[in-house]
């Protein structure tokens, strides 16, 4: 049997993995022996994730990574021919396809990337014990998904036609990450004794408005009007 977050050899009796750390809990315990054998296909993942949200956020190892990379890959995939069949149409400029497909790609990782980045920050700065880095991440892209299906949202009105909805979809998006963000922190990292906890809730929000403000009046602008010219 393995240790869920490090993946290090562990026993039966063993109530904390010896490499890590981990509190080896009867639950972990049966992730880890079902991990590999129960959820390497969409449909486990895809149930839990509209079924039971908080499963996928707060025991990610109950989730091969490359079903969850998998799902995040498509969704990206989506948005950006939604992009292409959206700007291709209104502005019937045929022959930049391929450029405005990489862009919407381009801005939606880099919107994750930013995110991620925030909450990696938050942890680094208030953790007083050793972070469970992989177990995070894994919780991250989970969140990622519940997000991006928000913009794929916003994309399929705007192509509709109703104008007031997309930026509703496209704030819940960013909300989503805001505040899901701070949740995988509230769940897998320990505070140092030192930090209020409310001061913590500031440093991420600093962290995420500083993270909002460079994609949307750097990340977004440059990728749109200056990169990909071809």
């Amino acid at each position: 049997m393995k240790c869920p977050n490090c993946n290090a050899e562990v026993f039966e009796g063993d109530k904390f993995c010896g490499n890590c750390g981990t509190p080896l809990t009867e639950d972990e315990k049966i992730q880890s022996d079902q991990h590999k054998k129960a959820d390497i296909n969409l449909s486990p993942y895809l149930k839990a994730l509209f079924k039971t949200p908080s499963r996928v956020i707060e025991k990610p190892n109950q989730f091969n990574t490359y079903t969850i990379l998998t799902t995040l890959a498509v969704i990206l995939l989506i948005l950006g021919g939604l992009s292409f069949i959206y700007y291709e149409g209104f502005y019937l400029n045929f022959g930049q396809g391929l450029s405005i497909f990489l862009r919407a790609i381009f801005i939606y990782l880099g919107i994750l990337i930013g995110y991620g980045l925030a909450m990696i920050g938050t942890s680094y700065i208030s953790s007083s014990v050793e972070i469970r880095w992989k177990t995070i991440l894994k919780s991250y892209m989970s969140l990622s998904v519940y997000a991006l299906l928000f913009y794929v949202l916003s994309m399929l009105v705007s192509i509709i036609g109703i104008s007031y909805l997309p930026n509703t979809f496209n704030i819940i998006a960013l909300i989503t990450l805001s505040l899901g963000t701070y949740y995988i922190y509230k769940q897998y990292v320990q505070t140092n004794e030192k930090f209020d906890s409310f001061f913590v809730l500031l440093i991420h929000i600093v962290l995420t408005g500083l993270v909002s403000h460079i994609i949307y009046q750097y990340w977004i602008i440059q990728i749109w009007n200056n990169a990909f010219n071809f």
